[in-house]
């Protein structure tokens, strides 16, 4: 037991957590441009307010709309740093919800916009996928996954 009483000693909460983290991640999921404050604060006002999903899904939709242009773009152009780019903001997406949901239990922000954010992505982020949604001019290529050009 003595062997191990120097971990116990010299291991705090500061070593295991950094609640700066959650800023860090929520910077860097805000420059990609998906979503607009405006819209995170109405889907929260609407949530709060229990309007039911039809009232959520019209603040999450333009957001969905803009990821899926841009992996669509970037897929027609083969453009695989935008599509790289789209990827790590959805693995933000979900690393900010994980750190928010552990560390917000450990610390009091004190900000209202890091829970309202994790309120908007915890809709947001099942609608996000690696494949940009149907559109009816542009059949989908089953085997590839990617919208063929007629």
């Amino acid at each position: 037991m003595d062997a191990f009483s120097p971990y116990y000693e010299v291991t705090t909460l500061a070593d295991v957590t950094d609640p700066n983290i959650v800023h860090d991640t929520e910077r860097k999921i805000s420059v990609v441009g998906i979503y607009e404050a405006s819209e995170v604060d109405a889907l929260v006002d609407d949530y709060l307010a229990k309007k039911g999903n039809n009232a959520l899904e019209r603040w999450i939709k333009p957001a969905v709309d803009r990821h899926d242009v841009r992996q669509r773009e970037a897929l027609e152009v083969g453009d695989a740093v935008a599509v790289e780019e789209l990827a790590m903001f959805r693995k933000d997406v979900g690393t900010y919800l994980k750190q928010y949901d552990f560390l917000s239990q450990l610390f009091d922000y004190e900000d209202p916009w890091l829970e309202k954010l994790a309120i908007y992505l915890k809709h947001l982020a099942p609608q996000l996928t690696d494949r940009p949604s149907v559109r009816p001019d542009r059949p989908v290529d089953s085997a590839a996954g990617l919208h063929r050009t007629a």
